[in-house]
């Protein structure tokens, strides 16, 4: 069996201008990241030939979400409860097309179900950790990661590995509309801190990310 373990998609930036805003209106929850980790969170579900035809992405019921504390020593084993990510959101055509990217890049054809996060993080004054748990894996197949903005950031770089103790052989900035795509069972990922330039402006970073596990 050949594995493809990295791809690197590129939409046009503008294409994501229809749900920019929406980050705006991301809350703080009380979970232990959650001051300056704004989120919402779904679960969705897409058909790679109705997204051919132009049919839109839908949300399942649901907000809670749960990793294993195997994957997540920061809050494994504790279920979070998010706001869902607002309909329009979902149903948007920017949201149609990274999700088909998505489906193209991870081969998946057929009705996939997978959970989207949505998420700001903030910094203020000094440096904010993107990734708590520091090196990790997720417990996942695929999942993407989507730069949406960066405003007034230095840092953020996705780094990736082939085990936790290896020094990175990838990093990369998540420009608009750059998808990380990676197979999350032969690599592991992580991401250095973001600071603000000028540090009496806001500062903030968002992205999506897209978790899927292959049907068994």
């Amino acid at each position: 069996m050949i594995n493809t373990i990295l791809q690197i998609t590129k939409l046009d930036p503008e294409l994501l201008n229809e749900i920019k805003d929406s980050f705006n209106d991301l809350p703080e929850t009380e979970h232990a990241d959650g001051a300056y980790r704004l989120r919402k969170y779904s679960r969705v579900i897409a058909d790679l030939k109705e997204l051919l035809k132009g049919t839109k992405v839908r949300a399942l019921i649901g907000n809670e979400f749960r990793q294993s504390e195997q994957y997540n020593k920061h809050q494994g084993d504790v279920t979070r409860t998010f706001e869902n990510i607002d309909d329009p959101f979902i149903s948007s055509e920017a949201m149609r097309l990274l999700v088909l990217a998505f489906y193209n890049a991870c081969k998946l054809s057929g009705e996939h179900e997978f959970d989207v996060h949505q998420l700001r993080i903030k910094c203020e004054g000094g440096a904010t950790q993107i990734s708590p748990e520091g090196w990790h894996q997720d417990g996942y197949d695929h999942i993407a990661i989507i730069g949406i903005d960066r405003i007034n950031i230095i840092g953020g770089e996705i780094l990736l590995s082939g085990s936790k103790t290896d020094a990175p052989f990838f990093t990369a900035i998540l420009e608009t509309g750059t998808m990380v795509i990676l197979n999350d069972n032969f690599l592991w990922h992580n991401a250095r801190a973001i600071q603000p330039i000028e540090d009496s402006e806001p500062a903030w970073m968002d992205v999506m990310v897209f978790t899927l596990r292959d049907r068994t």
